[in-house]
């Protein structure tokens, strides 16, 4: 049982090792697709100033659905704060990241139908 525990993880070890390195070619580049709408022109993100209040006020900027994404444009708004406008921090922290991470013990947990 010992070595099948040990393989598992050695297999979960290379397949993040392989991810990290296919991921980490992709942070070079520029803002794409709609970061010019959601980042770069998006002057809202400037309103947080470290505060919790400002963070809010930040967060409810977003217009790409009709709940404004205020996850992500928190995450926006925390990135531009630290790190400006450079591509490669928001792209490391990517709110797609954060919500892998929520999610990923999904399929273990027990399987209910709703009603």
């Amino acid at each position: 049982m010992k070595f099948a525990h040990a393989l598992a993880a050695g297999l979960l070890f290379v397949l993040l090792l392989l991810t990290g390195a296919i991921y980490w070619s992709g942070l070079s580049g520029g803002f794409a697709f709609d970061d010019h709408t959601n980042i770069v022109d998006n002057a809202a993100l400037e309103l947080f100033d470290g505060s919790f209040s400002s963070l809010i006020d930040a967060s409810s900027t977003g217009t790409a659905s009709p709940l404004g994404r205020p996850l992500s444009m928190a995450s926006f708004a925390i990135d531009r704060y630290f790190w400006g406008y450079q591509p490669f921090y928001f792209k490391l922290v990517n709110p797609q990241d954060l919500h892998q991470g929520t999610t990923r013990h999904r399929p273990w947990r027990e399987s209910r139908e709703i009603p």
